[in-house]
């Protein structure tokens, strides 16, 4: 059996370039391997992009391929953004519904795969 794979897609304002953007995904949809998921993770978009990429992996998603959707409370840049998907992989945050605000404080030894040194990370995070 081949290991599972989480891949994580991260989205902030790509109205301008969404048909690229939608390719991207769509290539993600089509790996010849079997035990994967995609976890995409919106920015705080303020353009609509999010919608339409929420929307566009809905219907164009293989069945075999799980979509999980965290949208943030705010843009993170490109790091904040990567950990939001790793913490969605390790927490299986798509449980929740996405009208719910969510604090979490995670000690330092729970996300050493985040390289976070001695600190709580306190995130406020959006499922959607």
């Amino acid at each position: 059996m081949q290991p599972k794979v989480s891949i994580i897609w991260l989205n902030y304002n790509s109205a301008r370039f969404l048909s690229l953007a939608l390719r991207s995904l769509k290539s993600l949809f089509d790996l010849d391997y079997d035990n994967y998921e995609i976890i995409i993770v919106d920015n705080a978009s303020t353009d609509g992009s999010f919608e339409a990429i929420k929307d566009f992996a809905e219907r164009l998603k293989p069945s075999s391929v799980r979509v999980r959707f965290v949208r943030s409370d705010r843009n993170r840049g490109y790091s904040g953004g990567m950990n939001l998907g790793w913490l969605a992989r390790i927490l299986d945050l798509s449980m929740l519904h996405s009208s719910i605000m969510t604090w979490l404080s995670i000690p330092l030894h729970f996300v050493k795969l985040l390289s976070i040194w001695r600190v709580r990370l306190m995130l406020a995070l959006q499922v959607a």
